[in-house]
């Protein structure tokens, strides 16, 4: 997936009707640490420029990044906690690749002159690619990017 700097990206993530209870958590790289997880009662929770949200109705959650920076770029999980359930040795998770692309830039305005009352003006603009991952049969994700630009610009997210 692929987002802007300066911009949020969102992350939908899917799981199964018999996690709703269970807390739900997004980690980068191996998940040695969590950046934002639920506990069973939380609808939302936020930290910094990153906040949750469990969709149980929906039997999904959404992960959004504030503000992004280059440093956001990088392998994530939306995970499951599933500790306390006996027999699973590990959480049910969903790798997602994020990248991170430069802002759109507007050049200025290049004008030449073809006849004194004439000008002919060209505006150059450059933009972002899109990427998008796969996902196992149990969970699925989504994704979207909309404009943040009233968050200040802060540190990549570990």
């Amino acid at each position: 997936m692929t987002g802007t700097v300066g911009r949020s990206l969102s992350v939908q993530c899917r799981y199964e009707e018999k996690y709703r209870e269970n807390a739900k958590y997004w980690c980068k790289n191996r998940c040695v640490w969590k950046i934002v997880e639920t506990k069973a009662a939380d609808r939302e929770v936020r930290k910094d420029r990153v906040s949750i949200r469990d969709h149980r109705a929906n039997l999904t959650f959404t992960v959004t990044l504030e503000s992004l920076t280059k440093g956001d770029a990088g392998t994530y999980w939306c995970g499951i906690d599933t500790s306390w359930l006996s027999g699973h040795f590990r959480d049910p998770t969903l790798r997602v690749v994020v990248s991170v692309s430069p802002a759109k830039t507007t050049a200025p305005p290049v004008s030449t002159t073809v006849t004194p009352m004439s000008t002919i003006t060209a505006k150059i603009l450059t933009t972002p690619s899109q990427s998008s991952s796969t996902a196992p049969t149990t969970m699925g994700a989504t994704h979207s990017a909309s404009s943040q630009e009233e968050f200040p610009p802060s540190q990549g997210l570990g």
